[in-house]
């Protein structure tokens, strides 16, 4: 799609340092699907995109939100509940030695999803 890469030209990178989160920065410019999403959102509309854009980013750095789980991919199975346990403990103790004291924001994205999911 053409109007991907056309949005993602109108991203002023060396304005986004203190705006944003280094790390939503560099899923924006990576992730074609991210940005179709915001497009998707606002009709196509370039300009409205973009100002979703950056008042998401925006909000994500100002809740310092780290961690988003997108309920919708995830299959209940009983088989592999402790594994799961196990893989949002690593995450969760990671961030904790990596910014130790700082707070984190926790984001269950439960669209699209139903019983089979939870």
């Amino acid at each position: 799609m053409v109007i991907v890469p056309l949005t993602k030209s109108r991203v002023k990178v060396s304005d986004t340092q203190d705006k944003y989160d280094g790390r939503d920065m560099e899923k924006l410019l990576r992730d074609d699907a991210l940005v179709e999403g915001y497009l998707v959102w606002r009709h196509f509309n370039v300009d409205e995109a973009l100002k979703m854009i950056d008042e998401s980013l925006q909000w994500r750095k100002e809740f310092n939100l780290n961690v988003w789980f997108r309920v919708k991919l995830h299959v209940k199975d009983s088989k592999t509940v402790l594994d799961k346990k196990r893989y949002i403990a690593f995450w969760l103790e990671r961030y904790a030695r990596r910014e130790p004291g700082m707070p984190l924001t926790v984001v269950f994205d439960m669209s699209e999803s139903g019983m089979s999911n939870i």
